[in-house]
């Protein structure tokens, strides 16, 4: 059976192959690999090798890509101070609220708790507003989208405004720094 097999696989070889097969040991025959097919270099045009640095040193490799990054603006990084504060201001009405029911609130929870902290600044806001020389409005909602108001809320804290609203209220200096803060997100 060995033999036919043998006979079998040299029927479908060329005409030479079969007498190189006959001349070779079969140890020979198998070490004999075909060489693989040759694929042409594919060429890059030499501009684009010219600005192609090779470099070894990873300080200069990581220097070059952290240099094809955009950075922030100054606006940029308040604004992302900002949401950064907001979700911290969030997160802990959530964990204000867990601790109080033993469970995750709900949007409502949350969104009622943060109007609660706004209907406590509503008693602030004249005192801001006075201090500001700001026409005092009818109503909460109409003084909050003052652009003057708004300055003083989110901008850098005024010591003057914060000791001004500290005497009429009747809390510290650091309360009432918080409360603005607070205000702010």
């Amino acid at each position: 059976m060995g033999s036919e097999n043998n006979e079998n696989s040299t029927q479908f070889l060329p005409q030479e192959d079969k007498d190189n097969e006959e001349e070779l040991p079969p140890k020979e025959r198998l070490a004999e690999e075909p060489e693989p097919p040759v694929t042409p270099e594919i060429e890059a045009p030499i501009e684009q090798l010219e600005g192609q640095e090779v470099v070894d040193d990873p300080v200069r490799m990581y220097l070059h890509e952290i240099g094809r990054v955009r950075l922030l603006t100054a606006q940029d990084e308040k604004v992302l101070a900002r949401k950064i504060e907001e979700g911290k201001h969030i997160r802990e009405i959530k964990q204000d609220l867990q601790q109080r029911y033993g469970r995750l609130p709900s949007a409502t929870e949350i969104t009622v708790a943060i109007l609660k902290k706004l209907s406590q600044a509503s008693n602030v806001i004249p005192l801001i507003q006075k201090q500001l020389d700001i026409t005092p409005t009818a109503s909460f909602t109409e003084s909050i989208p003052n652009a003057k108001l708004q300055g003083s809320i989110n901008g850098e804290l005024d010591r003057q405004l914060v000791q001004v609203i500290s005497d009429k209220t009747g809390k510290s200096i650091p309360e009432t720094e918080q409360f603005l803060i607070n205000l702010s997100v």
